[in-house]
């Protein structure tokens, strides 16, 4: 619509290039969203190097050989301290990291964004069952990842739903299953001149 304002605003971009590798990842990017009346919610999107090159986990080379995961694990400590600097300066920060990171909920990669920045991965409360974004030789495993700030954990009520729709089907529209999620932001408060809450 002509005239209508933008309800975000680029805030930061955090540089994955360099430093690790020749990595052609692209950045991640940080937003603040906010609605009328309610709470503001930064919320970073990445797209972490893809496993390609690395040695497959059955091949002839034990154990395999996984250049790919020094660069995610790189791209994951500069995203936990992007985090960890926004928390430094708001405890209470809502923040939701997503994305492609490319690596399990397990790994290595997701335990380093997870240390310090004190982020959940909802994943993780999904049945064992229903944890997959991706399969790949057979195997059902969860690549994409939606994470919360403390926060959020405890006052938003997230959700998270995997909807397989691609990974074990043919044709595809992407070879990744989309996960949604769902936080429930409550209004914020707001106290008018008779010293009420509105």
């Amino acid at each position: 619509k002509k005239g209508a304002r933008m309800p975000a605003r680029l805030i930061s971009v955090i540089n994955m290039k360099g430093g690790v590798g020749k990595s052609t990842t692209t950045v991640s990017l940080a937003e603040t969203l906010a609605h009328h009346q309610r709470r503001r919610v930064l919320v970073i999107v990445n797209h972490f190097n893809s496993k390609g090159g690395d040695d497959p986990l059955f091949g002839r080379f034990q154990p395999p050989i996984r250049t790919s995961e020094v660069q995610r694990v790189a791209q994951a400590a500069k995203v936990s301290t992007f985090v960890q600097g926004l928390r430094a300066l708001d405890p209470a920060a809502n923040a939701v990291v997503l994305g492609d990171l490319n690596d399990f909920q397990f790994s290595d990669v997701l335990n380093v964004l997870k240390t310090g920045s004190g982020l959940v991965n909802l994943v993780d409360s999904l049945p064992e069952a229903e944890r997959y974004t991706y399969v790949f030789d057979g195997n059902a495993q969860s690549l994409d990842h939606l994470l919360v700030s403390p926060a959020l954990a405890a006052q938003a009520n997230p959700a998270l739903d995997i909807v397989h729709i691609n990974a074990e089907f043919n044709p595809q529209v992407s070879d990744h299953d989309p996960a949604v999620g769902a936080l429930a932001l409550v209004p914020a408060c707001l106290v008018d001149a008779d010293d009420d809450v509105d």
